[in-house]
């Protein structure tokens, strides 16, 4: 190419572009260095029509591909177990054969047992009712009230407005116990305008090997990939978005046989009795790559830069890259502060260089005209305004002077949960490794045993070539059968039974015994599924069997709590900051008023600062009478002290137990016959008092001023 005006089309046939081989003028030069903004929403228009950038698009996409299927083939030996232990958990066996083809063929359905009954305990636990699962703690006291509308707004949207949430949550539960590693991926979902909080399977998600991995937001892998499967129609939406969509789906057909393969899927459709349909359509989804990783390609980059790359996995066509990072909150207030801060600064010394001109125009007027002596001197002028702190020396006279730019840091919007630790790697261990193989020796023994009780049913017998019989051989109620040509102790020693002997006692000793270990090792005794006390046993003692039962799954449930769902809730609160509008008003159900609902008001920008968030949950598994029963015992503690009653009729302490008593029934629509808070009520009042106090008297004559506002 001579002209660097001009590129011929060839340069681009290996891409599908059409063309004849004629020149086709670009509005910009393929060979000038290439200049982006690291905001861009998509790079891959930007980057398409230079060389510099085309090659980074071309080893973006091999990097991505490269990589997903090193970590596909590397976790394929987890998949299988995770696929042997959902059939064992669904109760799927395969068919029994020669010789016993027609025999029964028993599942003791011990390992869903076990994790349903810990799985809907774990579930009930922390999420209750959905009105209050986590809360939005302030740093100070100025964010008080924020942080109570946040929290208000956050349990709401997870009950009201993202309706996939429970059902997310349940599935993940279920993933975090029985495959002992769950990763839930938090985005915007562009086409139905609401934030998912999606569940992802071993067919769904890819991570590479790791010496050990302990970030629940992943941050400490060097890359992480996720297979997302999308329609057609869905391909569609992200035209604005995303380049080249209307071009891929005119060259691509989806279909069911895609690579990467769903074998999970697969394994779960066919127990539930769906098979994959043999031919492709258009129901069939794309499996599409998003790619989350360090890369070196990007050009005019220094250091490595976290990336977003959305690729199709069988054509390599990239259909989005971004720089995925942001600047922290804190950072970001920083930088807009410093900006102020050096405008107020330029201003104030605008006017200060302004005034001392002006005095100087002054003086040099009144030495003129005789106001003052001709040998006197202007005195110097004041000090000027103080820069800013954080200006650098000599750059007070720069007017270019600028603050620091806040540093940008990789953004993770997925949860990584673990239910038992793994000493190296980045998987974590579950119950299903436990119960899985426990499963399957218990079915054995059973089946074993049902095997030798049928067989000893339908016994048979030898018999040997001299003996016949006159007639078919037959047994039925005084039914004779004549032998010919044998005496009768002759036929006694021609005919010998076969009978095989009974099941053996032990090999159901056994089974009893596997069964009550597959119980304790997940602490899921039937105690939790309502089995009556033993004989004599008191309430109390039945509560500290329960109590002992789910000792171990509270710490389990904990993990869960601490490294699933609350880095969900703050990922949540970081697309609110972004997607949110300014201000958007919802209905959310009042305590004070029985079956009230009260308008609040929340906008992006309370979400755009961090706030802590906590569960409310509290973990212990214990039931709905013990909680009342401790609520009541405080009332109760509250009500004898005699210090708390002396001269007020509700002070806060009781008012707040009484308040506990009734939020632990359910009886929120009883709460507003306490009254105000006291404690608030007691602060009304002292800044009614201040402000009194603060108010000027009268001057004689002078009518007094209005009074105080009233709260």
């Amino acid at each position: 190419m001579n002209d660097p005006d001009s590129v011929t089309v060839d340069v681009f046939e290996e891409q599908g572009m059409p063309g004849d081989g004629e020149d086709l003028e670009l509005e910009k030069d393929p060979l000038e260095p290439l200049e982006y903004d690291d905001g861009e929403v998509n790079l891959v228009p930007i980057f398409m029509g230079n060389r510099e950038g085309e090659e980074a698009v071309d080893n973006l996409s091999r990097q991505a591909i490269d990589h997903f299927d090193s970590g596909w083939s590397a976790m394929e030996e987890y998949r299988a177990i995770a696929k042997r232990n959902w059939r064992l958990y669904a109760g799927e066996l395969p068919k029994k054969t020669y010789p016993f083809k027609d025999c029964a063929n028993v599942h003791i359905p011990m390992f869903l047992e076990n994790m349903t009954r810990i799985a809907t305990r774990v579930y009930s636990e922390i999420f209750r009712d959905g009105s209050n699962v986590c809360a939005a703690l302030p740093v100070n006291e100025q964010h008080e009230a924020e942080a109570d509308i946040v929290t208000k707004h956050t349990n709401w949207q997870f009950r009201e407005q993202i309706p996939s949430f429970a059902r997310e949550q349940e599935r993940a539960i279920i993933c975090y116990l029985s495959v002992g590693d769950v990763i839930v991926h938090s985005f915007h979902d562009l086409q139905s305008k609401q934030n998912r909080h999606e569940t992802l399977t071993t067919d769904d998600f890819v991570m590479p090997y790791a010496h050990v991995t302990t970030q629940p937001d992943l941050s400490d892998l060097p890359w992480y990939c996720k297979v997302r499967h999308i329609y057609r129609h869905d391909l569609q939406g992200y035209r604005d978005i995303w380049e080249g969509v209307d071009e891929f789906l005119d060259d691509n057909e989806p279909s069911h046989e895609a690579t990467p393969e769903d074998p999970f899927a697969e394994e779960i459709s066919n127990i539930a009795g769906l098979e994959k349909p043999e031919s492709d359509d258009d129901s069939a989804p794309y499996k599409v790559l998003l790619y989350y990783g360090w890369t070196k390609h990007l050009p005019g980059q220094r250091d490595d830069r976290f990336v977003e790359v959305v690729v199709d996995h069988s054509t390599g066509h990239v259909f989005s890259i971004k720089i995925y990072e942001e600047a922290d909150w804190k950072d970001r207030q920083r930088y807009e502060q410093q900006v102020e801060e050096l405008k107020n600064w330029r201003n104030d010394m605008a006017q200060y260089e302004g005034a001392v001109q002006s005095s100087m125009s002054i003086f040099k007027a009144q030495k003129e005209g005789g106001q003052v002596p001709p040998d006197a001197e202007m005195p110097p002028p004041p000090s000027g305004p103080t820069p800013p702190g954080w200006l650098k020396e000599g750059q007070a006279d720069d007017i270019s002077a600028r603050p620091d730019d806040p540093p940008m840091r990789p953004v993770h919007m997925f949860a990584h949960g673990v239910c038992m630790e793994s000493l190296a790697g980045s998987l974590g261990l579950g119950f299903g490794r436990i119960q899985g193989d426990m499963n399957i020796a218990i079915n054995t023994l059973a089946n074993q045993g049902l095997d030798a009780m049928t067989m000893n049913n339908v016994w048979s017998v030898i018999v040997a070539d001299g003996v016949q019989f006159t007639e078919p051989f037959e047994i039925s109620p005084g039914k004779v059968n004549r032998a010919r040509g044998v005496s009768g102790a002759q036929l006694r020693d021609s005919i010998y039974e076969l009978k095989p002997g009974p099941a053996s006692q032990q090999m159901m000793q056994m089974l009893e015994m596997i069964y009550g270990w597959g119980q304790s090792s997940m602490s899921s005794p039937a105690v939790l599924s309502g089995e009556s006390g033993k004989s004599g046993e008191t309430w109390r003692g039945l509560s500290e069997r329960v109590e002992q039962a789910t000792k171990q799954m509270s710490h389990v449930s904990s993990k869960y709590g601490n490294n699933v769902l609350l880095p969900v809730v703050r990922n949540n609160s970081k697309l609110n900051a972004v997607y949110m509008p300014d201000e958007e008003i919802f209905l959310v159900a009042s305590d004070e008023v029985q079956y009230a609902a009260e308008p609040v008001s929340v906008g992006r920008k309370m979400y755009t600062r961090t706030f802590k968030y906590e569960l409310r949950s509290d973990l212990r598994f214990t039931s709905e009478q013990q909680r009342r029963k401790e609520a009541d015992e405080l009332y109760k503690m509250a009500a004898e002290n005699p210090y708390l009653l002396e001269g007020k009729p509700m002070p806060p302490m009781m008012y707040e137990t009484m308040k506990g008593t009734l939020e632990a029934r359910r009886a929120h629509h009883l709460i507003r016959y306490l009254g105000p808070n006291p404690e608030e009520q007691q602060k009304m009042q002292a800044e009614q008092q201040a402000q009194q106090q603060a108010q000027p008297a009268p001057q004689p004559g002078q009518p007094p001023g209005p009074p105080p506002q009233q709260g």
